[in-house]
């Protein structure tokens, strides 16, 4: 079953879908025709209210309460008067309805419960998880060269009731039918925020909107910034320079035969991102291109891990922003 998702005792999956944008490949959950509003999503997927239970365990002296610990339950899917177990966590955990969760991912793009704005929504491995997408679509930037800057925008979150996943929010281009491309959405997303379950979730989620801000809530200063560097001069010339001050070459004491290696490898990585279709060989000579080599260097090619990649990329205040606005300020001459 790789999809994951909760079934019923007659093999009815709790998930919902525009059929729209497509049927999913598993061809199960509930199928409307349009985006969905948010109290019809849930109801589709059986979205219960979870609650916490103590936990207790025999000692030679009878029944004792773990102090620490708490399970998670919620109504099993066959029969609302049986509780399941979804999981055991800390008694620190904060436990977030997954009702909240989309309300606030609805929040983050200013649609309110009744807006039809939901792609899709389902619940995984029993209950243990939970999931949503928000498609808004391929949205165009027409560059004064004529040139066509084409992203598709979409909002995905996910959350747990058994300590296995934080609140999370991203942005993606992959949407979510199952726990796969679920995987698939936060391994590519192009930016994510993550929020553990401890007692300052809510005020953490306030935050979610302005982070995730960056892709959306900035359009105008965002197509601004485009134009102004698609004006600008680019080239090969222009590439080495911005790399030559962002990632300034080793000397000296520093110079030493792996640092000088790091730094060609990177070098070289820099220079092909450029004349890949997606930079100069989309664009032209600009600095644009330029900008857009170093921005996919650094939140889609440096270092192996992902999910740091995406943390930093969500930082405002990460190393990575930060030699970002460097490349700005060297391309507008700042």
């Amino acid at each position: 079953m790789g999809h994951e998702l909760e079934l019923d005792k007659a093999g009815r999956a709790s998930f919902c879908y525009n059929d729209k944008n497509g049927n999913p490949w598993h061809r199960l959950g509930q199928q409307f025709t349009g985006a969905i509003n948010l109290q019809d999503a849930l109801a589709a997927c059986n979205v219960r209210v979870a609650s916490k239970a103590p936990l207790y365990a025999m000692t030679s002296s009878g029944m004792a309460e773990i102090d620490s610990h708490q399970a998670i339950v919620w109504p099993s899917i066959d029969d609302p008067n049986v509780d399941v177990v979804l999981g055991v966590t800390g008694s620190r955990y904060e436990l977030v309805q997954y009702s909240s969760v989309a309300e606030i991912a609805m929040a983050v793009v200013g649609a309110s419960s009744n807006d039809a704005v939901l792609d899709t929504m389902g619940i995984l491995f029993d209950g243990k998880q939970f999931f949503g997408f928000i498609d808004f679509g391929d949205v165009e930037t027409v560059l004064p060269s004529g040139a066509i800057d084409r992203t598709m925008q979409g909002l995905g979150f996910l959350s747990s009731h058994d300590g296995s996943q934080a609140i999370t929010f991203y942005t993606s281009n992959v949407r979510a039918v199952c726990n796969n491309t679920v995987t698939w959405g936060l391994r590519s997303a192009k930016s994510c925020v993550r929020i553990r379950h401890t007692a300052h979730a809510d005020e953490r989620m306030s935050q979610v909107r302005e982070i995730l801000g960056l892709a959306y809530g900035n359009d105008q200063t965002f197509t601004a910034m485009v134009t102004q560097l698609d004006m600008l001069p680019g080239g090969s010339g222009v590439l080495s320079r911005v790399i030559r001050k962002v990632w300034p070459k080793p000397e000296g004491q520093d110079a030493t035969d792996r640092a000088k290696k790091i730094w060609d490898t990177r070098f070289e990585k820099l220079v092909n991102l450029y004349y890949a279709p997606s930079n100069q060989g989309g664009f032209g000579d600009t600095s644009w291109a330029v900008f857009n080599t170093v921005t996919e260097f650094l939140d889609h090619v440096q270092g192996q891990d992902a999910d740091r990649r995406a943390r930093m990329a969500i930082d405002p205040q990460s190393l990575s922003n930060q030699k970002k606005r460097l490349a700005y300020d060297i391309l507008v001459g700042v």
